[in-house]
């Protein structure tokens, strides 16, 4: 403030005129006057304003500070949650490779097991098929015999022929 007052008054006796004759020094001690006013008035209510808006930023920093670091805490716990997700996933893979591979096993034994049954009985039913010919042409050779020899034969050689083909059958069947 001083220097201000010896800035003005410096300029004016080194560029002015003759002071007396204008109103420079009444027009700077008033100035004067009216800054101290000014100051004195309102000093109070301008560092009031300046320490208000110093703690309203330091709040809104610190304010940001607490959002930063939560904002940090939630990527921390959404990372986290994201590496445990796959790693289960990878869990939940492999598990379900492994129980593919069970379930194909056991449909494999399954089929070769159901294979070798339908096979058996595919058998058995060429055993049986083959015994029913048998039996049929049997039949067929025994009544063209029967027929052809009714005229001829007699009831004893019958009897013995009947029981020649019995034999026969048995020992075939066994």
């Amino acid at each position: 403030m001083k220097k201000l007052v010896l800035f003005f008054l410096g300029s004016s006796l080194l560029f002015g005129s003759d002071l007396s004759t204008t109103d420079f020094i009444p027009r700077v001690v008033n100035f004067i006057i009216f800054v101290s006013i000014l100051y004195y008035i309102l000093a109070d209510k301008i560092r009031d304003f300046l320490k208000g808006s110093t703690e309203e930023v330091q709040k809104r920093l610190q304010e940001a500070t607490s959002k930063l670091d939560a904002s940090k805490k939630q990527k921390s716990n959404a990372s986290n949650k994201v590496y445990e997700s796959e790693k289960l996933a990878l869990e939940i893979i492999k598990q379900a490779k492994d129980e593919g591979k069970i379930i194909a096993k056991q449909y494999s034994e399954q089929t070769k097991r159901m294979m070798s049954t339908i096979k058996k009985n595919h058998e058995e039913i060429m055993m049986l098929d083959s015994k029913k010919v048998q039996r049929e042409v049997s039949k067929e050779i025994l009544e063209q015999v029967i027929d052809e020899s009714l005229d001829s034969l007699s009831q004893a050689q019958m009897i013995q022929i009947l029981n020649q083909q019995i034999a026969t059958s048995t020992k075939a069947a066994k």
